[in-house]
């Protein structure tokens, strides 16, 4: 869930030590066809605007929940949302900012934000049961499994399709797993 953002920021933040990303420098000198509704916010929104809440962009959350919609058509339609407040106004969660973040990320090393996480961060780490993928855990014979709670009772869930906002809250993994990352 949503504990993948840590990894997404961190991910970010090595970007920025290698010197392929800035903290505050404008998104769109890294992806210039990037758009937001607000013109001010467009031309001065930065990663760690992306990382700290603080577009003005309120969650949206309908646009991408269960969607299996391609990240580049998420980042295109961020500039048909309507900010909920004035740029850097209050912090607002926005899992579509997070995945751009993810998704600038991955571009700045050349790869996929899946690719950049499993090689700068899970294999050093050691995290081999963590992925990016409802196949693969299911076919982990340990797997937890959703359930939703029901007037009638407990009743199971299929995993729900975040591929699209991977960075966000995409990252399957174990407490063993999760133990050594907090270490």
């Amino acid at each position: 869930g949503s504990c993948t953002k840590a990894f997404t920021a961190m991910a970010a933040a090595m970007m920025v030590e290698q010197g392929r990303l800035e903290w505050d420098t404008p998104i769109r000198k890294y992806l210039p066809a990037f758009r937001m509704y607000d013109p001010v916010a467009t031309e001065r929104l930065t990663l760690r605007d992306l990382l700290t809440h603080r577009s003005g962009l309120c969650a949206h959350d309908g646009v991408w929940y269960n969607n299996p919609i391609p990240r580049e058509e998420l980042i295109d339609a961020i500039q048909y949302l309507e900010p909920g407040k004035d740029f850097r106004e209050i912090f607002q969660y926005n899992n579509l900012l997070y995945m751009l973040a993810g998704y600038l990320a991955g571009k700045a090393a050349g790869m996929t934000w899946e690719e950049l996480v499993q090689q700068r961060i899970f294999q050093p780490l050691g995290m081999a049961r963590s992925n990016f993928s409802t196949e693969q855990t299911r076919a982990d014979q340990d797997h937890a499994l959703p359930y939703q709670m029901l007037e009638t009772g407990i009743s199971p869930e299929p995993f729900p399709l975040y591929e699209s906002i991977g960075p966000a809250g995409n990252i399957y993994t174990c407490t063993a797993e999760m133990a050594i990352w907090l270490q």
